[in-house]
């Protein structure tokens, strides 16, 4: 059932209808009553004491002629690459993106950040690496280049992605340039073990992922606690995350407890909560424990939280995470007349293979029935061909270059504008973005007003990343909720289940380049630049996976 009122509020994104339900929001949003109080907003947060990052490898290009194992490796080239002048120079012919790569052996327990020192015009940086399996993982830009000035340090924290694992055979590094061509300079790459916690810092609060999810969190060093006063609301309950830090879990040797406590004004305390973290070592998982906590029987009364970390050893550098611990109000007092509301949005997915729009083929029966009661636009655009400047127009109402930020080129949101997100969360909703599209992640900036970011690698099917939603909806029923979904299934490449893939699929035709049967695109793309032509065969045969993509 759950399934079935998922798929149908795709309507969403098509009734005009859900703007009017949006303006009514925005305008009852001063009358909500018995308001959710998440006290990692505008908490006094105070930072785990840093420790100095410990050098693993150091490439420093010191010695003339010596590339120190490193190569370059652009698909489009030619590009050119030697040392001088203690640094490593990357000449690109004609495009704004040159690749370096070094066949190398490392194992991710002993590094997790990449750190560069180059100097302008390099406006982003993304990393790869070869895999135990001998494949290349998709690309990492954990980062933002801010700086203005001439020569700077960028930080990829690697050891975030869950790609990071095993023993890693090789690495790419990725430089987008300000201009082509470019000659960019590298003055040297350093691979480090961090122990660090990596924070994304917005105004009043901080953001932490674990695994994939994102949170606002207080962090605690262990041993440590965090305390709030407050009054309990009638029908009350208390709900929150914690977890282990990326670099906690991968090398603390003991088990961490945690308990939230409360204590009344009278001196009275009793236990929430409790339970046990257990870090690699111990073989446990790094992912949120969450908790929800009945706090009836403290209506009314004026009582002290407490959130508290304890390790039977205390002598390792361990940190936990307290994510969104939240006093939520009584259920039915903001659901009964305040709608829910989802966004969907389905990456590279045209209208004119839908059959709503005329397309012969059945790859959208659901769509087409809800298309048969809901309002259709033949006439939409988006703002953008880029995803992260279309996505930021949706959440903002702004053209693209009134909400990016030029100082990142255009990749983060601006902080000082206000989303969709925000005005919802402002009005009392829970928020949450589940997203398979890196480009449209809180690195960038788009956590803006959501509670909890879901960050999918791109390949994430849209059967998980449904059920995924459908596990948060369990958990968020309290209050009314608003939810922004990034489906990839129908981005190249074009992979859709078993059930679907040969489903449009020409009959009796294998194409003889593997870049068909994989819907390579980017491989076909450079093969047609040198004069290679498709079939109309192969032709057919990518059609017949977009389409089972969308089946």
């Amino acid at each position: 059932m759950l399934r079935k009122r998922l798929i149908a509020a795709i309507a969403i994104i098509v009734v005009a209808v859900t703007l009017a339900f949006i303006v009514k929001v925005m305008r009852d949003r001063t009358s909500v009553a018995g308001q959710a109080i998440n006290l990692a907003v505008k908490a006094e947060l105070s930072l785990p004491a840093r420790r100095n990052p410990v050098l693993i490898k150091s490439y420093d290009f010191n010695r003339p002629a010596d590339l120190e194992g490193w190569e370059v490796h652009t698909p489009k080239g030619p590009d050119r690459m030697w040392v001088a002048e203690g640094a490593l120079h990357i000449r690109g012919e004609g495009v704004e993106r040159s690749r370096i790569q070094n066949i190398c052996s490392l194992d991710t327990a002993e590094v997790n950040v990449i750190e560069l020192r180059v100097r302008r015009p390099v406006r982003r940086l993304w990393a790869a690496w070869r895999l135990e399996s001998g494949e290349w993982s998709p690309g990492f830009a954990g980062h933002r280049i801010t700086t203005q000035e001439e020569w700077f340090t960028v930080s990829i924290p690697v050891g975030q992605s869950e790609f990071w694992t095993g023993n890693i055979q090789g690495l790419w590094i990725t430089f987008w340039s300000e201009g082509q061509p470019a000659e960019i300079e590298v003055d040297w790459i350093h691979l480090l073990r961090d122990e660090n916690p990596s924070f994304t810092v917005r105004p009043e609060r901080l953001g932490y992922a674990i695994a994939d999810e994102f949170q606002w969190v207080i962090p605690t060093e262990v041993p440590g606690k965090f305390q709030r006063e407050l009054e309990v609301p009638k029908g009350a309950k208390l709900s929150f995350s914690c977890g282990l830090s990326k670099e906690t879990w991968q090398s603390n040797p003991a088990e961490v407890m945690v308990q939230v406590s409360v204590t009344t004004e009278q001196g009275q305390t009793q236990t929430l909560a409790s339970g046990r973290l257990q870090p690699r070592a111990l073989r446990g998982p790094w992912g949120w424990v969450k908790g929800t906590v009945d706090l009836e029987g403290l209506a009314g009364r004026r009582v002290t939280l407490t959130f508290e970390s304890t390790s039977a050893d205390e002598g390792s550098a361990a940190v936990v995470m307290w994510g969104n611990p939240t006093l939520e109000p009584p259920a039915a007092r903001t659901t009964k007349t305040r709608p829910n509301i989802i966004v969907i949005l389905i990456d590279a997915l045209r209208p004119d293979h839908l059959g709503m729009y005329g397309y012969e083929k059945p790859t959208s029966p659901n769509l087409d029935e809800l298309a048969k009661e809901a309002v259709i636009f033949e006439n939409a655009f988006a703002q953008s061909h880029s995803t992260r400047l279309s996505v930021a127009s949706l959440f903002s109402s702004l053209f693209p270059l009134e909400s990016k930020e030029k100082a990142t080129g255009y990749y983060d949101l601006k902080q000082n504008i206000t989303t969709l997100a925000e005005r919802l969360e402002a009005a009392g909703y829970v928020n949450a973005a589940l997203s398979a599209n890196r480009l449209v992640h809180w690195d960038y900036a788009f956590d803006q007003g959501f509670d909890t970011f879901y960050s999918f690698h791109s390949g994430f099917p849209a059967q998980s990343l449904t059920d995924k939603t459908l596990e948060w909806l369990k958990g968020n029923s309290r209050r009314p909720f608003f939810i922004y979904l990034h489906y990839m299934d129908t981005h190249a490449l074009y992979q859709p289940p078993k059930a679907f893939r040969s489903r449009f699929l020409p009959a009796d035709y294998h194409p003889p380049d593997p870049a068909v049967v994989k819907s390579d695109l980017r491989v076909m793309r450079d093969k047609m630049a040198k004069g290679h032509t498709y079939s109309a065969g192969d032709q057919e045969y990518l059609k017949g996976l977009y389409d089972g993509t969308i089946a």
